[in-house]
């Protein structure tokens, strides 16, 4: 400011020869740097500090800021411009001013980015102060709109303060009490703690700033200040006093026009800085932020420090303040005690170790980590070893200590001699096991007698084990009768197939054991399974030659045995002449064993080893991995249709259901119940049902556990209205899921007490079903971040369970993280998979996944993108299962991920349902190339296709030269005779494990599947429900939580038994499996006028199933509204609904708003409108946000030759003012039509 006139006279401000504004770099708040820091601020109003963040913290953030803006949008957008279309950027809030979101953000990252040592000093430098709090802000990205100007932000200035209060008070007072009323219950109270800068007279200092991610240059927009401006503030707020007016006392947040104030503008300079690199500024000086007119997007992270001594910092508000960052937190599933230190991983073990700050440095000590793992000396990040902080003498600090990087994994080293000591010394330990274990190998036993002891002795030590995740006992036979003169060398061997059987464990009498009442599983790799058991297979092939010989399990006596249970053994025990096949089998199996060793030599030298076992039972990640070899791993996990239960010793045992109710229930239950009743339960002897409810005390959780461990057996445990203790729950929990008879956990409204009973959290409803290595979870739909909490306790105590199944719709965006503390879990299994953002974190992330299942998944063009990038960067993967109840109608799509997996280097197995494939089209050309070539195709699918000879000549040849398929089925599809014939013979010749070719449509055969699963399923409040219901006219039971399951009451208690008008099933988690249930039901239905299906899971295939039925005249005569709003539907469902349109003659309103219906869907419709239907009278497109102005043109026409349809509603979608116009127009010609827009 020129002191002479008084006027303002913008500063020149230093740049570099690369143009980036002048910068200081600092290595402590004090040091020689800060001091010209601190002047370079007072002289400028701002200043620019270098390396506070590092390029990898810059490029971590940048893709958690994608992470933050899909959260918005969810969809996959930061390598798909394609997806950059206004109504996505809208929802993230970016769009005027480039600032993510309208409150504080609370992302891990954004929390470690706030804790960065190098940031903090270079507030400190500024305020002089160590002692500093940091508020909670957002993030900054400005959208390139060189080649895009619809993109461009707002240009602006601004001041984060009221000027005229600044100057006008007398003292802080104001200020004060602003701040120490913040109770943080509002977002708007963190940016109201930013806004408050107090007065002139007191000339209290207050610092805002950003970091930007990413080199910012001129062109690339972004922040921009008025050099010296704070210096000039209160005399400017005189000379526009008239400005106070527009904005008042109270605003503390003013934007300027550019008309207002075209000197600043004029004024304004542009920061230029580098990547990582802090702009601090007086929160006095005018500022604000430019569009960006280059090729690169702009990033930047917002901060503010502020001296933790402050008046208005009372005790009150502090505690306020940390009960809210505390709530955040919780909200965010972050543990601020364990998420936000720096991991520390030694070999496989990974944990957090606080850190300490010296001299305003956040550290980590070596010594910290050795009192972890005592032997390590070094550390290190990327096998890059990391020097300890040393003082300008080069003398190396004590205690020995590294500046802490929280956001990285530092791995801790011992030295390099210790390590191979230690190496040897295991290695010496198992060459003496193996030379004990070979020795009992060799032992022979001579008679029945000696069998049947040896048995004994071994289902001694099986019980022994604390390993219990799948049954001990099981032999394999080949599927098929076969000589062994007949087979021609060992490799035919291994082309036979082969099936594994396990055995019920129901008597400590060898003799009395049978095979489970199963049919048995296919082996779906029996060289590298024999490879694998081979020993073990030797011991159980002795135990079955022993056992036939004294009609044992092969044979069941009718005294072990009931009808029930006979009834599902495998076929081969229930003939006649089973004695002498199984014989012949058993030697085909001892063959295939003592050829193994001689003639496999190309079998891989691990294999070998591991087949060296002991004549003991099978443990550990050997029993763990049994699944692996078995198809269809046993998609229902049943496990022989065997269930765990616990004998009176305590000791874990797989029964058939016969045997689990003689052996659950001995005398030691009465003495079980009477215990649980001492502590406040319930229990049901008839549904095996607990119930637990009230305040459960450490001593009554032990009780409830010892009991549970020792015998006490039930089927289902509910926790409903209880309170406990976190640790006590963990115990609960660990029991229940890896020592217990408990198939079901039922929870409702359980407080759950943390940190000494001061922090706590409620879950109102869960329901978990364990069975053997699954586990599926249903969550309530309110309050699912309480529920998601106790999820996590209970996946941190699982220590069996390999497989989880869960609902897609039940799957918060940032639920991946649940994920992240439990190595047991190798298979995730999603139902209704609806979120891109959750897949592409879990295979993107460190979870070991190995095996994916995808049912009922949303099949948009999107999803599979973001499934095949995805799966690119996946190094652990196994097996992609996306064929149960999916179909993949993406032509494009299909091509792509065919391609992917052909390069990828884990995925072997893919199990793929493809529909709609036509003669020499390019999906069928690329599916017969990939089964020429391609060994990962093993299980196959085809619905609604026509089959060509080349594409049975392609399947033929992976199953027959490359044995790479081994499943496949055809419904509704086109193949002629001679094909049949030969894919027949494949499988008769074993080439085929399963063949099945149906002329129903696929989705019929899943219906009836579905309905026989569940035949005693119960739904006691749904039924109490529609007991309510003495008028049957109209029901209504939206918001009740009904799955599919729940569709077969419905259709008896209100379709077929009360006969009602009106059916509202809304807001509910029905998917297309329900529909098709409901549907058979509305055949030849008379009476059902409406039906409310909006906000469920249909999707394209419920309304196909619902367009089936209703399309046939004679079948329904009485529905006139359909409501299908929000369900997932496509312009393929659309196409449906178009073919309902042509030969319904009841539909009269018609509700499809809130889907994903585009131009073409609208087009599909408006014609058969135009031209088909005279019945229909009104339209809902509602909130479709993909139609456009292209829509128009097909709505018109319909408008006007469309003498029927009377209304209209095309509001919120993304039509123009001119789109808009025109169908106004269109409107007025007609005086009985209304256009909602």
């Amino acid at each position: 400011m020129d002191g002479s006139n008084n006027t303002f006279q913008p500063l020149l401000i230093p740049r570099d020869s690369e143009g980036y504004v002048k910068s200081f770099t600092l290595s402590s708040y004090n040091c020689s740097e800060a001091v010209e820091a601190r002047a370079f601020f007072e002289q400028y109003g701002f200043v620019v500090i270098t390396n506070v963040f590092t390029p990898e913290q810059c490029a971590t953030t940048i893709s958690d800021i994608w992470n933050v803006i899909e959260s918005f949008t969810g969809k996959s957008m930061r390598n798909d411009e394609n997806q950059w279309i206004s109504q996505n950027w809208y929802r993230t809030g970016l769009v005027q001013e480039g600032i993510i979101g309208n409150a504080s953000l609370w992302t891990r990252q954004i929390l470690l980015n706030r804790q960065i040592s190098v940031l903090h000093v270079a507030f400190a430098a500024i305020l002089e102060t160590e002692n500093l709090l940091v508020n909670h802000d957002r993030y900054g990205m400005f959208r390139p709109a060189k080649e895009h100007p619809k993109r461009v932000t707002m240009t602006n200035l601004h001041l984060d303060m009221n000027p005229w209060n600044y100057i006008d008070d007398k003292d802080n007072t104001q200020q004060i009490e602003a701040l120490s009323e913040l109770q943080y219950k509002s977002d708007d109270d963190w940016i109201d703690e930013n806004n408050e800068p107090g007065c002139a007279a007191v000339g209290e200092l207050n610092v805002q700033g950003l970091v930007n991610l990413a080199d910012n240059l001129e062109e690339d927009g972004g922040f921009w200040l008025v050099p010296g401006f704070h210096k000039y503030i209160a005399q400017w707020a005189v000379e526009h006093v008239s400005l106070r007016k527009k904005f008042g006392r109270h605003y503390q947040f003013l934007l300027f026009n550019k008309d207002d104030i075209p000197d600043m503008y004029a004024a304004a300079c542009h920061i230029s800085t580098r990547a990582g690199s802090a702009i601090l500024w007086d929160q006095r000086t005018m500022h604000g932020s430019r569009a960006n007119a280059s090729l690169r997007p702009r990033f930047a992270q917002f901060f503010k420090m502020f001296p933790t001594q402050h008046p208005s910092m009372t005790l009150e508000r502090a505690e306020y303040r940390r009960q809210a960052i505390l709530a955040k937190l919780q909200e965010a599933n972050i543990d601020p005690n364990t998420d936000l230190t720096p991991l520390v991983r030694f070999h496989d073990t990974l944990v957090q170790i606080q850190t300490i700050v010296f001299n305003g440095i956040e550290c980590l000590c070596l010594e910290d980590v050795q009192h972890r793992f005592p032997s390590i000396t070094v550390l290190c990040i990327d096998n890059i070893q990391l020097a300890f902080l040393r003082d300008n003498n080069g003398t190396q600090l004590t205690p020995l200590r590294i500046e802490a990087c929280p956001d990285r994994i530092i791995d801790a080293i011992e030295p390099v001699g210790k390590s191979n000591d230690v190496v040897h010394t295991f290695i010496n330990h198992i060459d003496i096991k193996m030379q004990e274990m070979n020795k009992k190998t060799d032992l022979i036993l001579a008679n029945t007698q000696e069998t049947l002891h040896r048995i004994k002795h071994l289902m001694t030590l099986m019980y022994e084990l604390h390993e219990y995740t799948t049954p001990h006992y099981f032999i394999i036979l080949p599927v098929n009768d076969h000589s062994w003169t007949s087979i021609n060398g060992i490799q035919n061997l291994f082309l036979l197939q082969y099936k594994l059987y396990f055995l019920c464990e129901c008597s400590d009498e060898p003799d009395k054991l049978h095979i489970a009442p199963h049919d048995g599983y296919t082996i779906k790799q029996p060289k590298e399974f024999i490879a694998h058991y081979g020993s073990y297979l030797r011991t159980t092939l002795q135990i079955a030659r022993g056992l036939l010989s004294v009609g044992g399990f092969i044979i069941p006596q009718s005294e072990n045995i009931s009808t029930v249970v006979a009834n599902t053994l495998p076929r081969f025990i229930k003939e006649p002449t089973n004695y002498d096949d199984v014989n012949n089998k058993l030697d085909v199996v001892e063959k295939v064993l003592d050829q193994t060793n001689t003639e496999v030599t190309h079998i891989d030298s691990s294999m070998i080893q591991k087949a060296i076992l002991p004549e003991t039972p099978l443990q550990g990640a050997q029993l763990r991995e049994l699944e692996v070899f078995l198809d269809r791993v046993d998609d229902k996990h049943s496990l022989g249709n065997l269930y765990r239960t616990i004998t009176d010793n305590g000791h874990v045992r797989w029964v058939c259901l016969e045997h689990y109710n003689t052996i659950g229930f001995s005398n030691k239950m009465s003495e079980y119940i009477r215990q649980f009743e001492s502590i406040g339960g319930k229990f049901n002897m008839q549904r095996k049902e607990a119930i637990l409810t009230g305040n459960l005390t450490t001593k009554h959780v032990n009780s409830f556990c010892d009991a549970l461990k020792n015998g006490f057996t039930m089927l289902t445990l509910i926790l409903q209205n209880c309170s406990v203790d976190i640790k006590d729950l963990d115990k609960l929990f660990e029991t229940i899921i890896n020592r217990s008879s408990i198939h079901q956990l039922i929870i409702f409204t359980i407080e759950v007490r943390k940190w000494k009973g001061m922090s706590k959290f409620i879950c109102d409803h869960i329901e978990i079903y364990f069975k053997n290595q699954s586990l599926k979870v249903h969550f309530s739909t309110n309050n699912q971040n309480e529920s998601m909490k106790l999820f996590i306790q209970i996946l941190k105590q699982n220590k069996i369970c390999r497989t989880l199944n869960i609902f897609g719709y039940d799957l918060l965006i940032n639920d991946q993280n649940f994920l992240k503390d439990n190595q047991e879990l190798t298979t995730l299994s999603i139902s209704h998979f609806m979120n891109n953002e959750f897949l592409n974190k879990i295979l993107t992330s460190n979870f070991l996944l190995r095996r994916l299942k995808l049912s009922f998944w949303l099949n948009s063009s999107s999803t599979l993108y973001t499934l095949c990038q995805a799966i690119q960067q996946n190094n652990t993967l196994v097996e992609l299962d996306i064929m149960d109840h999916t179909c993949v109608d993406d032509k494009t799509g299909t091509i792509e991920l065919l391609k992917i997996l052909r390069k990828h280097k884990s995925i072997k197995h893919l199990r793929l349902h493809v529909y709609h494939i036509e003669l020499s089209n390019e999906n069928e050309t690329y599916l017969i190339d990939s089964l020429l070539h391609d060994t990962f195709i093993t299980h196959l699918r085809i619905s609604q296709s026509i089959i060509s000879h080349e594409l049975i000549t392609a399947i033929i040849h992976a199953c027959q030269e490359i044995h790479s398929l081994i499943h496949l089925e055809f419904y509704n599809s086109q193949l002629i005779e001679d094909d049949i014939s030969r894919l027949q013979l494949l499988h008769t010749n074993e080439n085929l494990t399963y063949l099945s070719i149906s002329e129903q449509d696929y989705w019929s055969t899943v219906a009836t599947e579905f309905h026989n699963e569940f035949p005693q399923y119960q739904n006691i409040t749904l039924e109490q429900k529609l007991e309510q219901y003495y008028n049957h006219t109209s029901i209504c039971l939206d918001e009740m939580e009904l799955i599919d399951e729940d569709m077969n009451i419905i259709v008896k208690q209100v379709i077929i038994n009360k006969q009602c008008q009106l059916l509202s099933l809304q807001s509910n988690k029905i998917t297309s499996i329900g529909i098709s249930i409901l549907v058979n039901a509305l055949n030849n239905n008379h009476t059902l006028e409406t039906l409310k299906l909006g906000n469920n899971y249909i999707s394209d295939n419920g309304v196909n199933s619902l367009v089936k039925i209703l399309s046939i005249s004679n079948n329904n005569t009485a529905l006139t509204t359909l409501v299908l709003r929000n369900n997932g539907i496509t312009d393929q469902g659309a196409e449906y609904l178009a073919q309902l349109l042509e030969t319904n003659h009841t539909l009269s309103w018609l509700y499809l708003e809130e889907n994903q219906i585009r131009d073409d869907g609208v087009r599909i419709l408006a014609k058969t409108l135009e031209n088909e239907n005279n019945t229909l009278k009104m339209l809902v497109l509602s909130s479709n946000k993909l139609i456009t102005d292209t829509s128009i043109d097909y709505l018109i026409p319909m408008i006007q030759q469309n003498q029927t349809l009377k209304k209209l509603w095309i509001d919120n979608c993304n039509l123009s003012e001119a789109g808009k116009q025109r169908l106004d127009e269109v409107q007025q010609s007609r005086q009985d039509f209304y256009i909602r827009m």
